[in-house]
């Protein structure tokens, strides 16, 4: 009996729209005004530890200057994501960085597949749209045969707090990553024409995986795969850790964006562009873990503000 291969399910969040060709301008929450940086330096103490009061709330209605709108397509946004993937639109600082570290980032970055992103990550660039508005316009995609939709099974990282030391484990959810077709090699599997030598070859070069199969331990059961996307899922684990270990730090477990971006870019040490994180932009990392639910987002008198929800 030929080998059986089931394909991974395929189905198919406000934003404001930007012309296309250009670079979503970061918001520079720096630049304050007196009585802003006033409050800022009330809500953030010297030492950089706990905040000593809760951030006031302003609103929920927050606008990021990368969101999309109806107008644009998950083509449109998967450019969006994957151009700016990247810290400084991906340049390597000459200064501050050894030859070995700089070798390590762009090896690292070699490795990670092309036109890859979270649906995560969709759902947040089209916020104001809402999810379903998401799930319809991925199904259209991948029905017209533009987008290709992959569900990582029991994949998604959940982060262990009720310990001293913060554990990941996996098994209790899966992830969703979606790419443009044409960046996916196209394969046409014909399981009465498929041999073991052919899976060999597939599974060699990560377009094929073996999975568990629980329900026939005779039967092997194969399942459409993405080269090398374990790499990008252990950059999205590590964004995710790093998210929830620096809110988990601050009283109520919250903090302004400034804040966050301060402590992701670490100073001279320059700790972003390292291991494991290798320069990753912090907005692709709120975008994952804000799609995600991990996180909740709101305006306060000083900027955005960022809330662990508590669902890890």
């Amino acid at each position: 009996m030929p080998p059986k291969v089931q394909y991974s399910a395929a189905t198919t969040s406000r934003i404001t729209k930007r012309l296309l060709g250009t670079s979503p301008k970061k918001q520079n929450l720096r630049k304050l005004l007196p009585s802003q940086q006033t409050r800022v330096n009330e809500l953030t103490p010297r030492d950089g530890g706990p905040k000593t009061q809760a951030l006031e709330i302003v609103n929920y209605d927050v606008d990021f200057d990368y969101q999309l709108s109806r107008k644009d397509d998950v083509l449109v946004a998967i450019s969006a994501i994957t151009e700016h993937l990247w810290f400084n639109d991906g340049d390597i600082p000459l200064k501050g960085l050894s030859t070995p570290v700089r070798d390590e980032i762009m090896e690292f970055r070699r490795q990670l597949p092309a036109d890859i992103i979270t649906v995560n990550q969709l759902y947040t660039l089209f916020e104001g749209e809402g999810r379903t508005f998401v799930d319809k316009l991925l199904e259209l995609g991948v029905r017209e045969g533009t987008v290709r939709k992959f569900v990582i099974s029991n994949a998604s990282p959940v982060i262990l707090n009720n310990t001293k030391f913060q554990k990941v484990s996996y098994g209790y959810e899966n992830i969703e990553v979606i790419c443009r077709a044409e960046s996916y090699i196209p394969l046409f599997i014909s399981t009465e024409e498929l041999s073991k030598e052919d899976l060999d070859v597939l599974i060699q070069y990560g377009f094929v995986t073996l999975s568990s199969n629980h329900l026939n331990e005779i039967e092997n059961l194969y399942a459409i795969s993405y080269p090398n996307c374990g790499t990008f899922l252990k950059l999205v684990k590590n964004g995710r850790m790093w998210v929830v270990k620096t809110l988990n730090g601050c009283r109520y477990k919250e903090a302004i964006e400034d804040l966050l971006v301060s402590k992701w870019e670490g100073g001279p040490k320059m700790t972003n562009m390292r291991k494991p994180y290798y320069g990753y932009d912090l907005d692709w990392v709120l975008a994952d873990a804000l799609g995600a639910g991990i996180v909740e987002v709101f305006n306060t008198p000083v900027g955005r503000g960022w809330k662990l929800t508590g669902k890890i």
